[in-house]
Protein backbone atom coordinates (compact mmCIF):
# COMPACT_ATOMS: atom_id res chain seq x y z
CA UNK A 1 0.00 0.00 0.00
CA UNK A 2 2.82 2.54 0.68
CA UNK A 3 4.10 1.97 -2.86
CA UNK A 4 0.60 2.50 -4.30
CA UNK A 5 0.22 5.72 -2.36
CA UNK A 6 3.60 6.95 -3.59
CA UNK A 7 2.60 6.30 -7.20
CA UNK A 8 -0.76 8.02 -6.91
CA UNK A 9 0.75 10.94 -4.99
CA UNK A 10 3.37 11.49 -7.68
CA UNK A 11 0.65 11.35 -10.32
CA UNK A 12 -1.39 14.02 -8.54
CA UNK A 13 1.65 16.27 -8.20
CA UNK A 14 2.58 15.80 -11.86
CA UNK A 15 1.61 17.99 -14.79
CA UNK A 16 -0.78 15.61 -16.57
CA UNK A 17 -4.28 16.26 -15.21
CA UNK A 18 -5.74 13.18 -16.90
CA UNK A 19 -3.30 10.95 -15.00
CA UNK A 20 -3.91 12.84 -11.76
CA UNK A 21 -7.65 12.37 -12.15
CA UNK A 22 -7.16 8.62 -12.48
CA UNK A 23 -5.04 8.58 -9.33
CA UNK A 24 -7.74 10.35 -7.33
CA UNK A 25 -10.37 8.07 -8.84
CA UNK A 26 -8.38 5.07 -7.57
CA UNK A 27 -8.84 6.24 -3.96
CA UNK A 28 -12.48 7.07 -4.58
CA UNK A 29 -12.99 3.50 -5.78
CA UNK A 30 -11.41 2.12 -2.61
CA UNK A 31 -13.75 4.30 -0.56
CA UNK A 32 -16.72 2.96 -2.49
CA UNK A 33 -15.62 -0.60 -1.80
CA UNK A 34 -15.09 0.02 1.91
CA UNK A 35 -18.44 1.80 2.23
CA UNK A 36 -20.13 -1.18 0.61
CA UNK A 37 -18.41 -3.54 3.05
CA UNK A 38 -19.49 -1.36 5.98
CA UNK A 39 -23.08 -1.50 4.78
CA UNK A 40 -23.03 -5.30 4.93
CA UNK A 41 -21.40 -5.57 8.34
CA UNK A 42 -23.50 -7.14 11.11
CA UNK A 43 -24.14 -4.29 13.61
CA UNK A 44 -24.01 -6.48 16.74
CA UNK A 45 -20.71 -8.19 16.06
CA UNK A 46 -19.13 -6.13 13.32
CA UNK A 47 -18.61 -9.32 11.32
CA UNK A 48 -18.66 -9.13 7.57
CA UNK A 49 -18.61 -11.72 4.83
CA UNK A 50 -15.98 -9.67 3.01
CA UNK A 51 -12.50 -8.81 4.39
CA UNK A 52 -12.22 -5.21 5.54
CA UNK A 53 -8.60 -4.07 5.53
CA UNK A 54 -9.46 -0.43 6.33
CA UNK A 55 -6.99 0.90 3.78
CA UNK A 56 -8.49 4.40 3.93
CA UNK A 57 -8.18 4.64 7.72
CA UNK A 58 -4.55 3.55 7.54
CA UNK A 59 -3.75 5.96 4.71
CA UNK A 60 -5.46 9.00 6.30
CA UNK A 61 -2.35 10.88 7.51
CA UNK A 62 -0.92 10.99 4.00
CA UNK A 63 -4.05 10.68 1.84
CA UNK A 64 -5.94 13.66 3.27
CA UNK A 65 -3.11 16.21 2.75
CA UNK A 66 -2.75 15.01 -0.83
CA UNK A 67 -6.48 15.48 -1.48
CA UNK A 68 -6.47 18.90 0.16
CA UNK A 69 -3.74 20.01 -2.23
CA UNK A 70 -5.91 19.08 -5.19
CA UNK A 71 -8.57 21.52 -4.00
CA UNK A 72 -6.19 24.39 -4.77
CA UNK A 73 -6.05 23.44 -8.47
CA UNK A 74 -9.32 25.02 -9.56
CA UNK A 75 -10.08 26.12 -13.11
CA UNK A 76 -10.92 29.79 -13.65
CA UNK A 77 -13.99 28.84 -15.70
CA UNK A 78 -15.04 25.81 -13.66
CA UNK A 79 -18.60 27.07 -13.10
CA UNK A 80 -19.27 28.32 -16.61
CA UNK A 81 -20.84 25.11 -17.90
CA UNK A 82 -22.55 22.03 -16.55
CA UNK A 83 -20.72 18.72 -16.42
CA UNK A 84 -17.20 20.14 -16.22
CA UNK A 85 -14.81 17.93 -14.24
CA UNK A 86 -11.36 18.85 -12.99
CA UNK A 87 -8.81 17.83 -10.38
CA UNK A 88 -10.21 20.10 -7.66
CA UNK A 89 -13.71 18.68 -8.07
CA UNK A 90 -12.39 15.12 -8.14
CA UNK A 91 -10.37 15.78 -4.99
CA UNK A 92 -13.37 17.25 -3.18
CA UNK A 93 -15.54 14.30 -4.18
CA UNK A 94 -12.91 11.85 -2.95
CA UNK A 95 -12.54 13.81 0.29
CA UNK A 96 -16.27 13.48 0.83
CA UNK A 97 -16.07 9.73 0.30
CA UNK A 98 -13.18 9.50 2.74
CA UNK A 99 -15.26 11.40 5.33
CA UNK A 100 -18.13 8.96 4.90
CA UNK A 101 -15.71 6.04 5.21
CA UNK A 102 -13.79 7.04 8.35
CA UNK A 103 -16.19 9.45 10.10
CA UNK A 104 -14.82 11.57 12.94
CA UNK A 105 -11.18 10.71 12.19
CA UNK A 106 -11.04 13.07 9.23
CA UNK A 107 -12.08 16.24 11.07
CA UNK A 108 -8.78 17.04 12.86
CA UNK A 109 -6.89 16.45 9.61
CA UNK A 110 -9.01 18.85 7.55
CA UNK A 111 -9.81 21.70 9.95
CA UNK A 112 -6.23 23.09 10.14
CA UNK A 113 -6.27 23.45 6.34
CA UNK A 114 -9.62 25.23 6.57
CA UNK A 115 -8.48 27.59 9.32
CA UNK A 116 -5.23 28.50 7.56
CA UNK A 117 -6.74 29.18 4.13
CA UNK A 118 -10.25 30.51 4.79
CA UNK A 119 -9.14 34.15 5.20
CA UNK A 120 -6.26 34.35 2.72
CA UNK A 121 -6.23 37.05 0.06
CA UNK A 122 -5.90 34.46 -2.72
CA UNK A 123 -9.39 33.40 -3.85
CA UNK A 124 -8.19 29.86 -4.59
CA UNK A 125 -7.23 29.37 -0.95
CA UNK A 126 -10.56 30.70 0.34
CA UNK A 127 -12.55 28.59 -2.10
CA UNK A 128 -10.50 25.45 -1.34
CA UNK A 129 -10.94 25.88 2.41
CA UNK A 130 -14.70 26.30 2.03
CA UNK A 131 -14.90 23.32 -0.33
CA UNK A 132 -12.93 21.16 2.12
CA UNK A 133 -15.27 22.05 4.97
CA UNK A 134 -18.37 21.36 2.91
CA UNK A 135 -16.99 18.05 1.69
CA UNK A 136 -16.57 16.48 5.15
CA UNK A 137 -20.04 17.28 6.51
CA UNK A 138 -21.39 13.80 5.77
CA UNK A 139 -19.80 11.00 7.77
CA UNK A 140 -18.56 12.57 11.00
CA UNK A 141 -21.00 12.76 13.90
CA UNK A 142 -23.03 15.86 14.71
CA UNK A 143 -21.25 16.01 18.07
CA UNK A 144 -17.89 16.24 16.29
CA UNK A 145 -18.98 18.78 13.70
CA UNK A 146 -21.27 21.02 15.73
CA UNK A 147 -18.52 23.10 17.42
CA UNK A 148 -17.00 23.95 14.02
CA UNK A 149 -20.37 24.60 12.41
CA UNK A 150 -21.56 26.83 15.23
CA UNK A 151 -18.30 28.76 15.20
CA UNK A 152 -18.13 29.10 11.43
CA UNK A 153 -21.73 29.66 10.33
CA UNK A 154 -21.69 33.43 10.70
CA UNK A 155 -18.36 33.57 8.86
CA UNK A 156 -19.82 31.55 5.99
CA UNK A 157 -22.87 33.79 5.78
CA UNK A 158 -20.58 36.81 5.55
CA UNK A 159 -18.55 35.02 2.86
CA UNK A 160 -21.65 35.15 0.65
CA UNK A 161 -20.56 38.74 0.02
CA UNK A 162 -17.08 37.69 -1.13
CA UNK A 163 -15.81 39.58 -4.16
CA UNK A 164 -15.04 36.33 -6.00
CA UNK A 165 -17.90 34.41 -7.60
CA UNK A 166 -16.21 31.01 -7.12
CA UNK A 167 -15.94 31.59 -3.38
CA UNK A 168 -19.58 32.65 -3.18
CA UNK A 169 -20.78 29.66 -5.18
CA UNK A 170 -18.89 27.20 -2.97
CA UNK A 171 -20.01 29.00 0.19
CA UNK A 172 -23.66 28.71 -0.83
CA UNK A 173 -23.13 25.01 -1.58
CA UNK A 174 -21.51 24.48 1.83
CA UNK A 175 -24.36 26.27 3.61
CA UNK A 176 -26.81 24.12 1.69
CA UNK A 177 -25.06 20.97 2.94
CA UNK A 178 -24.98 22.26 6.52
CA UNK A 179 -28.74 22.80 6.47
CA UNK A 180 -29.35 19.49 4.69
CA UNK A 181 -27.20 17.27 6.89
CA UNK A 182 -27.04 18.96 10.28
CA UNK A 183 -30.05 21.24 10.72
CA UNK A 184 -32.78 19.32 12.53
CA UNK A 185 -34.62 21.29 15.25
CA UNK A 186 -36.99 18.36 15.80
CA UNK A 187 -34.09 16.26 17.11
CA UNK A 188 -32.70 19.07 19.24
CA UNK A 189 -29.93 20.31 16.93
CA UNK A 190 -30.50 23.60 15.15
CA UNK A 191 -27.54 25.30 13.52
CA UNK A 192 -29.51 28.47 12.96
CA UNK A 193 -30.29 31.14 15.54
CA UNK A 194 -32.25 34.37 15.24
CA UNK A 195 -29.00 36.29 14.78
CA UNK A 196 -27.58 34.01 12.09
CA UNK A 197 -30.98 33.68 10.43
CA UNK A 198 -31.07 37.41 9.78
CA UNK A 199 -27.66 37.02 8.15
CA UNK A 200 -28.99 34.24 5.94
CA UNK A 201 -30.83 36.81 3.80
CA UNK A 202 -27.67 36.86 1.68
CA UNK A 203 -28.77 33.45 0.34
CA UNK A 204 -31.68 34.99 -1.53
CA UNK A 205 -30.15 38.44 -1.79
CA UNK A 206 -27.37 37.34 -4.13
CA UNK A 207 -29.80 36.32 -6.87
CA UNK A 208 -29.27 39.55 -8.78
CA UNK A 209 -25.83 38.65 -10.16
CA UNK A 210 -24.78 35.01 -10.13
CA UNK A 211 -26.99 32.22 -11.37
CA UNK A 212 -24.99 29.34 -9.85
CA UNK A 213 -24.84 31.13 -6.51
CA UNK A 214 -28.56 31.77 -6.75
CA UNK A 215 -29.25 28.09 -7.37
CA UNK A 216 -27.17 26.98 -4.40
CA UNK A 217 -28.76 29.72 -2.30
CA UNK A 218 -32.19 28.36 -3.18
CA UNK A 219 -30.97 24.92 -2.14
CA UNK A 220 -29.82 26.25 1.22
CA UNK A 221 -33.18 27.90 1.90
CA UNK A 222 -34.93 24.68 0.78
CA UNK A 223 -33.04 22.53 3.29
CA UNK A 224 -33.38 25.18 6.00
CA UNK A 225 -37.16 25.05 5.56
CA UNK A 226 -37.14 21.25 5.39
CA UNK A 227 -35.33 21.09 8.72
CA UNK A 228 -38.38 22.56 10.44
CA UNK A 229 -40.73 20.01 8.88
CA UNK A 230 -41.18 17.93 12.04
CA UNK A 231 -40.44 20.64 14.58
CA UNK A 232 -43.98 21.96 15.03
CA UNK A 233 -45.61 25.01 13.45
CA UNK A 234 -44.61 27.49 16.14
CA UNK A 235 -40.91 26.69 16.22
CA UNK A 236 -39.85 27.84 12.75
CA UNK A 237 -37.82 31.01 12.47
CA UNK A 238 -38.96 31.15 8.85
CA UNK A 239 -42.60 31.91 9.64
CA UNK A 240 -42.39 35.70 10.23
CA UNK A 241 -40.23 36.14 7.12
CA UNK A 242 -42.16 33.79 4.84
CA UNK A 243 -43.70 36.52 2.62
CA UNK A 244 -40.30 38.13 1.97
CA UNK A 245 -38.66 34.76 1.31
CA UNK A 246 -41.38 33.74 -1.16
CA UNK A 247 -41.16 37.11 -2.90
CA UNK A 248 -37.38 36.80 -3.29
CA UNK A 249 -37.73 33.27 -4.65
CA UNK A 250 -40.38 34.36 -7.14
CA UNK A 251 -38.05 37.12 -8.36
CA UNK A 252 -35.27 34.55 -8.65
CA UNK A 253 -37.51 32.17 -10.61
CA UNK A 254 -38.34 34.91 -13.10
CA UNK A 255 -34.72 35.79 -13.88
CA UNK A 256 -33.90 35.68 -17.59
CA UNK A 257 -30.91 33.37 -17.01
CA UNK A 258 -32.91 30.96 -14.88
CA UNK A 259 -33.39 28.27 -17.50
CA UNK A 260 -29.66 28.27 -18.35
CA UNK A 261 -28.50 27.25 -14.88
CA UNK A 262 -31.49 25.24 -13.59
CA UNK A 263 -32.13 28.22 -11.36
CA UNK A 264 -35.83 28.41 -12.16
CA UNK A 265 -36.52 24.82 -11.08
CA UNK A 266 -34.45 25.31 -7.92
CA UNK A 267 -36.44 28.40 -7.01
CA UNK A 268 -39.77 26.67 -7.59
CA UNK A 269 -38.70 23.62 -5.57
CA UNK A 270 -37.72 25.92 -2.72
CA UNK A 271 -40.99 27.80 -3.00
CA UNK A 272 -42.82 24.49 -2.76
CA UNK A 273 -40.92 23.47 0.39
CA UNK A 274 -41.11 26.89 1.97
CA UNK A 275 -44.87 27.04 1.70
CA UNK A 276 -45.60 23.34 2.23
CA UNK A 277 -46.01 23.35 6.00
CA UNK A 278 -48.18 26.45 6.22
CA UNK A 279 -49.63 26.72 2.73
CA UNK A 280 -53.11 25.39 3.47
CA UNK A 281 -53.76 27.57 6.52
CA UNK A 282 -52.24 30.68 4.94
CA UNK A 283 -54.25 30.24 1.74
CA UNK A 284 -57.47 29.60 3.65
CA UNK A 285 -56.94 32.69 5.79
CA UNK A 286 -56.11 34.84 2.79
CA UNK A 287 -59.14 33.71 0.81
CA UNK A 288 -61.49 34.09 3.77
CA UNK A 289 -60.09 37.56 4.48
CA UNK A 290 -60.57 38.69 0.89
CA UNK A 291 -64.09 37.28 0.83
CA UNK A 292 -64.99 38.97 4.10
CA UNK A 293 -63.60 42.26 2.84
CA UNK A 294 -65.59 42.05 -0.38
CA UNK A 295 -68.76 41.15 1.49
CA UNK A 296 -68.29 44.05 3.92
CA UNK A 297 -67.60 46.61 1.19
CA UNK A 298 -70.50 45.40 -0.92
CA UNK A 299 -71.12 46.68 -4.46
CA UNK A 300 -68.41 49.31 -3.99
CA UNK A 301 -65.85 46.47 -4.16
CA UNK A 302 -66.55 46.32 -7.88
CA UNK A 303 -64.51 49.42 -8.59
CA UNK A 304 -61.44 47.68 -7.13
CA UNK A 305 -61.83 44.52 -9.21
CA UNK A 306 -59.86 45.81 -12.20
CA UNK A 307 -56.81 46.28 -9.99
CA UNK A 308 -57.45 43.35 -7.66
CA UNK A 309 -58.09 40.71 -10.30
CA UNK A 310 -54.60 40.80 -11.81
CA UNK A 311 -53.10 39.93 -8.41
CA UNK A 312 -55.65 37.20 -7.83
CA UNK A 313 -54.89 35.74 -11.25
CA UNK A 314 -51.12 35.99 -10.70
CA UNK A 315 -51.42 34.23 -7.35
CA UNK A 316 -53.45 31.39 -8.84
CA UNK A 317 -50.95 30.94 -11.65
CA UNK A 318 -48.00 30.91 -9.25
CA UNK A 319 -49.72 28.25 -7.15
CA UNK A 320 -50.31 26.21 -10.28
CA UNK A 321 -46.59 26.41 -11.16
CA UNK A 322 -45.25 25.41 -7.75
CA UNK A 323 -47.81 22.80 -6.84
CA UNK A 324 -49.32 20.23 -9.16
CA UNK A 325 -52.15 19.49 -6.76
CA UNK A 326 -54.04 21.96 -4.59
CA UNK A 327 -54.72 20.76 -1.07
CA UNK A 328 -58.40 19.91 -0.59
CA UNK A 329 -58.69 22.20 2.45
CA UNK A 330 -57.88 25.22 0.30
CA UNK A 331 -60.58 24.69 -2.31
CA UNK A 332 -63.68 25.60 -0.22
CA UNK A 333 -62.29 28.99 0.86
CA UNK A 334 -61.34 29.77 -2.73
CA UNK A 335 -64.86 29.18 -3.99
CA UNK A 336 -66.28 30.89 -0.91
CA UNK A 337 -64.15 33.90 -1.74
CA UNK A 338 -65.41 33.94 -5.31
CA UNK A 339 -68.96 33.64 -3.99
CA UNK A 340 -68.53 36.56 -1.60
CA UNK A 341 -67.07 38.70 -4.35
CA UNK A 342 -69.91 37.75 -6.70
CA UNK A 343 -72.51 38.65 -4.07
CA UNK A 344 -70.76 41.92 -3.35
CA UNK A 345 -70.62 43.01 -6.98
CA UNK A 346 -73.81 41.30 -8.14
CA UNK A 347 -74.47 44.02 -10.67
CA UNK A 348 -70.90 44.04 -11.96
CA UNK A 349 -70.17 40.55 -13.24
CA UNK A 350 -67.99 41.42 -16.21
CA UNK A 351 -65.12 39.45 -14.58
CA UNK A 352 -67.17 36.24 -14.37
CA UNK A 353 -66.07 34.95 -17.76
CA UNK A 354 -62.38 35.53 -16.97
CA UNK A 355 -62.57 33.78 -13.60
CA UNK A 356 -64.58 30.85 -14.96
CA UNK A 357 -62.13 30.38 -17.83
CA UNK A 358 -59.12 30.49 -15.52
CA UNK A 359 -60.64 27.97 -13.09
CA UNK A 360 -61.54 25.65 -15.96
CA UNK A 361 -57.93 25.72 -17.16
CA UNK A 362 -56.66 25.08 -13.59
Amino acid sequence: MPRIFELTSNAVKGDEEAVALQAVEFWSSICDEELEIQDYEVPESGDSSAPHSQFIQKALPTLVPMLLETLLKQDEEQDQEDGIWNLAMAGGTCLGLVARTVGDSIVPLVMPFVEINISKTDWRSREAATYAFGSILEGPSIEKLSPMVNAGLEFLLNAMHDENSHVKDTTAWTLSRIFELLHSPATGFSVITLLTFKGSWCLVGEHKRFSTCGREGCGAIYFLAQGYEDAGPSSSLLTPYLPDILNSLIITAERTDGSDSKLRSSAYETLNEGKARRFASLSCEAMLAIGALAYAVGPEFGKYMQEFYKYLEMGCRILRNISGELHRSVKPPIFSCFGDIALAIVNTLKFLELVAKDKAEG
